[in-house]
């Protein structure tokens, strides 16, 4: 399997376990980036799913000025999500440590606007192809 191939189906994974997690692992720190960037503001939440109609709520902390805070708590709140999903034997430490590189370095790059959003057209998780599934392409291998 190529590397390329294997660092998405990790990613995939890694999506998969954060997300069916979210609720169960954080009974007591705030994960939703509304209540995180809430917290930093003095914004309702509500008041910021109106406004994010129209933007992500990195461009919301980025005009507000706190973006590097936002991106700061949202990368602990994943770092503890890490944690727990080692400690309740979801992960090893090294794959918990290869995912925080990862999501670091993702945060490090990041400018608020979200992925693909460059000319707000987010294309989505395929990158605007479609699955291909079932014609000899991508798991069919």
């Amino acid at each position: 399997m190529k590397k390329s191939k294997k660092i998405l189906l990790t990613i995939g994974a890694a999506t998969v376990v954060f997300t069916s997690s979210l609720g169960v692992a954080f009974a007591g720190n705030t994960f939703s980036p509304a209540e995180k960037l809430s917290q930093i503001t003095g914004i309702s939440v509500d008041e910021l799913y109106e406004q994010k109609v129209d933007k992500t709520f990195g461009e919301i902390a980025a005009e507000k000025g706190v973006l590097g805070e936002f991106k700061e708590e949202m990368l602990e709140s994943k770092k503890e999500l890490l944690s727990q999903r080692v400690a309740d034997g979801s992960l090893t430490q090294e794959e918990a440590d290869e995912y925080y590189i990862r999501m670091k370095q993702n945060s490090e790059n990041c400018d608020g606007t979200g992925p693909n959003n460059s000319n707000r057209q987010g294309l989505g998780f395929g990158n605007g192809m479609r699955s291909r599934m079932g014609n000899g392409n991508q798991f069919n291998r």
